[in-house]
């Protein structure tokens, strides 16, 4: 019998996601997509006890398929429940509510499956402190950090670095390479930003100090394996905080590579988070060091295959397989 693979994502997700079913469907597997935002209103999910029928069974436009069949499961994304716009805004409140919650324990019931990669471990190495601890701790160069919301504390901060230093949030709220429809990019501290804001103790952001870098890399491990694209700070004459603040057609991504020990250090930074794929972002000073700066475990690739011709997609399926084959 054929492995199924769930392949959890949107309705308005491409490329990746069909690069990963076409990989999944020619190495021999049975590729199924599960778009979460049409969770409830287009899929429905039946959790059967003491019953003719056993177990939780999914129903979708396209699929039909109970959980313990599915031996391999890819979280590419779960997005928000697209409800009718008439239900009020009560009833909608307690659908996306229960729908969620649903959601949510349907999937704990993909314990018997391989995960890239489960939900609770993608949670948990998303948190920024735990990256760069596991980072210092492996000897990995790191940019002098602060996460915190005290005034006093950034501002003396901001001088101890030069007065050279950039602000991030601790999670994503953009998922694309684009910089579009992100509300808050990777961006500088100014002497003037730390002295209008006023509300700077509202909101617990990460400071660091800004490294000026030769050039800024993209690294996707899959499964002990990397894929390394390079972009240069300068892009149409603009230099770029972060990589992500310029859009899909300006940037222009090359071939690279990061040194073997940093790889060995990287794929034990891997390990301690127990994720199995994840985009890292390194920069190269114009000291020729590397620098960590995060990982993102469920950041964007497809720039890389598409410009690059990687096969990101290609070991994300046999990793998929491998381990449905293994158990």
């Amino acid at each position: 019998m054929k492995p199924q693979i769930l392949l959890i994502t949107h309705s308005n997700d491409y490329y990746t996601i069909d690069k990963v079913k076409h990989w999944t469907q020619k190495l021999g597997g049975i590729p199924i997509r599960f778009n979460t935002d049409l969770y409830p209103a287009h899929i429905s999910i039946s959790n059967y006890f003491n019953h003719k029928k056993k177990g939780c069974q999914v129903i979708t436009k396209e699929n039909t398929f109970f959980t313990k069949n599915i031996t391999s499961v890819w979280l590419r994304r779960i997005w928000q429940p697209t409800l009718p716009e008439e239900l009020s805004p009560e009833s909608k409140r307690i659908c996306i509510s229960e729908s969620k919650k649903n959601l949510y324990n349907c999937l704990k019931l993909f314990e018997h499956a391989h995960w890239i990669d489960a939900l609770h471990k993608t949670k948990e190495a998303e948190n920024k402190l735990k990256q760069l601890k596991l980072a210092e701790e492996l000897n990995i160069r790191i940019p002098a950090t602060l996460i915190s919301n005290n005034k006093t504390d950034i501002i003396d901060f901001f001088h101890n670095n030069n007065k050279k230093i950039i602000t991030k949030l601790q999670q994503a709220i953009s998922y694309n390479m684009s910089g579009e429809g992100a509300s808050f990019k990777t961006s500088r501290v100014s002497e003037q930003d730390l002295i209008e804001n006023e509300g700077m103790h509202l909101c617990p952001m990460i400071f660091q100090e800004e490294i000026e870098k030769q050039e800024e890399y993209r690294v996707i491990y899959v499964d002990g394996c990397f894929f390394t694209g390079g972009i240069k700070p300068f892009q149409s004459g603009e230099y770029l905080v972060d990589i992500k603040n310029t859009s899909q057609k300006m940037a222009k991504w090359f071939k690279a590579d990061i040194p073997d020990d940093l790889k060995d250090k990287l794929h034990k930074l891997m390990s301690g988070l127990e994720i199995t794929f994840g985009a890292i972002d390194v920069l190269k000073s114009v000291n020729n060091e590397y620098v960590f700066l995060e990982v993102n475990p469920v950041g964007e690739w497809g720039m890389l295959e598409k410009e690059l011709d990687m096969p990101i997609a290609k070991h994300i399926a046999l990793s998929l397989l491998k381990k449905s084959k293994s158990q």
